[in-house]
């Protein structure tokens, strides 16, 4: 429903300028065909499989935001946030939001017997792990991304049981972070 969607209201414009009808009905389809093959390929895969391929994915979702802020990168909406390679087009910062969560349950999960909660070096390491997607991000600039990246990364730390002290500390640091931004034209 939503190709349809999409198609239909694109049409119209498609046929005024010129162009192929059929241009954002087929992209869709296509978008929708490897959306469901990743999909099936993860619900498929056991959590041994996605724990020893999380490290390989992450390194791929990084090099990939690097390379979009090279020549590869395409500008839109304000912000160098498309890889173009070979008339293929993909936003490297949407594969680096579930391959994030897949890395910081990975990071924080892993907990000593008996350990309810995980060790300073586990959230520092997290904390880090999520720093490199996060940043490369900004760079370019996407701030929405940017945002649903910082709430994610919250939220793993709240879900993997991680003391108060520890949340409230970090969202200190955004306030000061954020009020500094603003004061310095940073935004």
């Amino acid at each position: 429903i939503g190709v349809l969607l999409v198609w239909s209201a694109t049409q119209p414009t498609l046929l005024a300028d010129g162009g192929d009808p059929q241009t954002y009905l087929k992209r869709q389809i296509v978008n929708v065909l490897v959306g469901l093959a990743v999909m099936i390929a993860v619900g498929l895969a056991d959590h041994g499989t996605l724990r020893a391929w999380t490290p390989l994915a992450y390194l791929v979702s990084c090099l990939s935001l690097v390379a979009v802020l090279t020549p590869l990168g395409r500008t839109a909406n304000g912000a160098q946030s498309w890889l173009a390679v070979g008339g293929l087009e993909a936003q490297p910062s949407e594969m680096a939001k579930p391959v994030l969560v897949l890395t910081l349950a990975t990071l924080l999960g892993d907990r000593p017997t008996g350990e309810r909660r995980p060790r300073a070096v586990q959230i520092l390491l997290a904390l880090a792990a999520a720093a490199v997607p996060l940043g490369l991000i900004m760079l370019q600039p996407d701030m929405g991304t940017s945002a649903i990246i910082v709430i994610t990364v919250f939220g793993m730390l709240l879900a993997a049981g991680v003391r108060w002290r520890w949340l409230l500390l970090l969202v200190a640091t955004g306030v000061v972070g954020a009020v500094a931004a603003w004061f310095l034209g940073l935004l």
